[in-house]
């Protein structure tokens, strides 16, 4: 049993919205494996943060086992990008009908400040929310503006994709 035919089979590659941020590989689960501790009850998302990693994922998922597993081989892996900054980074569905996705990449400070990193942080420095619309995400990226500021003075970069531009 193959996880890439069956947990996996319906998934989609977001790409960064600039060439130094990750890639997330996000799986639509069937319902059979639909959780409430998934976003929206469904997606699984997997940040790859490179070439070689994203060889690991797909081979992990092509791999034959006995029976069904969480694909969670990056989840625990610490990331080895490194940010001085808190970065909001929107990622615009790939395909129509998915959902758009805001991915943060918390530095060190702040992930060191919640008592278990290691469970509420994907590879020790990232968290990630889904939304049905963009006017949703920018919603929330609002308040989380809102509330980073209100704790105290913060760096926060506002990362998203855009048309290509010329030099």
């Amino acid at each position: 049993m193959r996880l890439i035919d069956d947990l996996a089979a319906t998934h989609l590659f977001y790409s960064p919205p600039v060439p130094t941020l990750p890639t997330v590989l996000l799986i639509d689960v069937p319902a059979r494996y639909a959780s409430p501790n998934l976003p929206f009850g469904r997606y699984y998302p997997i940040i790859v943060e490179s070439q070689d990693e994203l060889r690991e994922l797909m081979a992990y998922l092509q791999q034959d086992r006995p029976a069904m597993i969480a694909p969670s081989i990056l989840d625990h892996r610490p990331s080895a990008l490194q940010a001085s900054d808190i970065s909001l980074c929107r990622y615009e569905p790939p395909v129509t009908g998915w959902p758009w996705l805001l991915l943060c990449h918390w530095p060190a400070p702040f992930t060191q400040m919640v008592p278990s990193p290691h469970d509420d942080f994907a590879r020790q420095a990232y968290t990630t929310e889904l939304f049905l619309t963009q006017g949703a995400l920018e919603d929330m990226q609002l308040r989380l503006l809102d509330s980073l500021g209100a704790l105290h003075a913060v760096n926060v970069r506002l990362i998203s994709g855009g048309p290509a531009g010329h030099a």
